[in-house]
């Protein structure tokens, strides 16, 4: 019964954290106010462009969420 009580506790308190969210976007100073990771894309050398950074925020951004939910 006791191990039943802490199995529950554990598995509550897991749930309980938020997931991180990602997104593809070139508005890193948006990100970066808001608390979020940037990691930079490599372009291959001879390639034309700039990819999107990639964005691993700890909550939902507004900025982010509205330009990116199109694509």
């Amino acid at each position: 019964m006791l191990l039943a009580a802490l199995a529950m506790i554990t598995f509550a308190e897991t749930d309980a954290a938020p997931k991180p969210v990602q997104y593809r976007s070139h508005e890193v100073s948006v990100g970066l106010k808001a608390g979020c990771k940037v990691q930079q894309v490599h372009t291959p050398a001879g390639k034309i462009g700039n990819h999107p950074a990639i964005l691993r925020c700890p909550a939902p951004v507004e900025g982010l969420a509205s330009k990116t939910a199109g694509r």
